[in-house]
């Protein structure tokens, strides 16, 4: 399986500081079965207008990963990808960019009872964009449906 991330974001989170104002944060999660095959599932994750919380960009910020490889058995709920929708995700591509280079992500779950679940740390993806630390976002998942794929290739 491949998975690609798009993630924007225009606001402000204070590292450190559980501080942050978010004017519009939004992702895809885009995934497909392998090099030559088109997307066949696509998630979005949005937050907009909040005052607060550690979401957010540093003013302003878009990376798009390549896609790269998410193994099934060390990630099983990419075998099932409709279980995620409709939960709470939290999405954080970390590390400096401009152009191009690699990023860190970290895909989590927040669970009833208000655990977080690690679902994937990857280090090392090929990326594109600019940001100048981290993007995250914090939303319920929705499984987006489109004629064509989200994707720029």
């Amino acid at each position: 399986m491949l998975m690609k991330v798009k993630i924007s974001g225009v606001g402000m989170a204070v590292k450190g500081i559980s501080i942050g104002a978010n004017l519009f944060t939004g992702s895809y999660l885009q995934f497909k079965l392998d090099a030559n095959s088109p997307v066949f599932y696509n998630i979005g994750i949005g937050d907009y207008l909040n005052i607060g919380g550690k979401k957010g960009t540093f003013l302003i910020g878009h990376i798009e990963t390549e896609f790269f490889p998410v193994n099934s058995e060390r990630y099983p709920w990419v075998k099932d990808l409709d279980s995620l929708i409709g939960k709470r995700l939290g999405l954080v591509v970390s590390g400096p960019l401009l152009v191009d280079g690699d990023v860190s992500i970290k895909l989590t779950k927040v669970t009833k009872d208000k655990d977080v679940d690690t679902l994937m740390y990857k280090e090392g993806v090929a990326a594109s964009g600019a940001q100048v630390a981290d993007t995250m976002i914090k939303g319920i998942a929705r499984k987006i449906l489109a004629k064509e794929p989200l994707t720029a290739s």
